[in-house]
């Protein structure tokens, strides 16, 4: 007998169905996540996705902390612990030691995760002169976007087992920037290899981290498949196999969710899932998620031009049906002011 359940997450950030068998069942069984796309890598940083996060932050990688599951409060993670100057401005992390990085049929390593791999993941985004910095076309764009390269002074370690971060600024929410994908940690000796061999394009195919699961193949927009780390330091996972299997539509990923092809379906459609929550073997759980949207009005038309015309248009417009047609069910914030935008340079590019 299946126990069931769907994961709901309105707003589009992420609507999703998961179907579990019991705990003895999984353990004998791959975990199948029926998911929406194909990742666009397995060289996380160069991302920005949520479907390559998951293929690759989620399974593959750690970081120095983690988010606790199901909230943005901060775990240790490769970090066992660490500390924080009084001005805000150095961060010294204390290194887990023992943690093995994968070994495959590509890369045997010789050494446990050390400062070294954290010098090497982070000075590659930051540091124009690290010899990895230009092996990516797309540049960090998370890296980038989240201001990380003037935020960050400098990444030094002062043994093996300890690395300090000097930020430029104080930043409050440093240490949960620090648990996002594009901050997970490479093996340096990996990069090294990759780099002796004049393969460095490998990085982004046949990745190597300290995740839950070890990455085995990808055929591409089909299904990626991973095996459990036996060496994982929170334990090896509770399955035989993960595989991701790909299925850009909607209503077939239902449908394997309902013959139990897959165990795991992202992105229900959001009229789907009344019926879903219905369904007697599913279940549906629900978190709030941020999106912003708006819409905009063209100043320089005729009628839209008249102050008066858009405060009626503003008094009449139904958001909740509008957040309820496009998001799918979920709760509207009210009123905010829209992002802001360059018009001489969208009007003059």
């Amino acid at each position: 007998m299946q126990s069931a359940f769907i994961k709901s997450i309105p707003l589009r950030l992420a609507l999703a169905a998961l179907v579990l068998s019991s705990a003895t069942q999984l353990a004998a069984k791959p975990l199948v996540v029926c998911t929406e796309a194909s990742p666009e890598g397995f060289d996380v940083v160069q991302y920005t996705t949520g479907v390559t996060f998951d293929a690759t932050a989620e399974t593959l990688f750690n970081r120095l902390v983690d988010f606790k599951p199901g909230t943005t409060d901060i775990e240790p993670a490769l970090a066992e612990r660490w500390d924080i100057s009084p001005d805000g401005l150095t961060y010294t992390f204390h290194l887990r030691q023992g943690v093995k990085f994968h070994s495959t049929d590509y890369f045997t390593p010789t050494r446990t995760f050390n400062a070294d791999d954290v010098l090497w993941s982070l000075r590659r985004q930051l540091d124009p002169a690290h010899p990895w910095h230009d092996k990516t076309s797309v540049g960090y764009p998370y890296f980038e976007s989240m201001a990380f390269k003037s935020l960050l002074k400098s990444v030094d370690k002062t043994d093996d087992h300890t690395v300090v971060i000097t930020l430029t600024r104080a930043e409050a929410p440093f240490l949960r920037d620090m648990a996002m994908g594009f901050t997970s940690i490479y093996s340096a000796e990996y990069g090294d290899q990759l780099l002796k061999a004049g393969k460095t394009a490998e990085l982004n195919s046949k990745p190597i981290g300290t995740g839950p699961f070890i990455f085995q193949r990808y055929n591409k927009d089909a299904q990626v498949r991973f095996k459990p780390n036996p060496d994982y330091f929170r334990g090896k996972p509770p399955a035989d196999a993960l595989v991701f299997a790909i299925a850009t539509d909607s209503n077939v990923r239902l449908q394997k969710l309902r013959a139990n092809e897959c165990q795991i379906a992202l992105y229900p459609k959001p009229e789907d899932v009344p019926a879903i929550k219905a369904a007697p073997r599913l279940k549906v759980a629900e978190t709030e998620a941020l999106v912003t949207g708006y819409i905009a009005m063209n100043t320089e038309h005729k009628y839209l031009s008249d102050v008066r015309v858009r405060k009626a248009i503003d008094m009449a417009f139904d958001r909740q049906a509008h957040v309820d047609q496009l998001f799918g069910k979920g709760q509207c914030a009210g009123r905010r002011e829209p992002l802001s935008t360059d018009h001489d340079r969208l009007q003059h590019p």
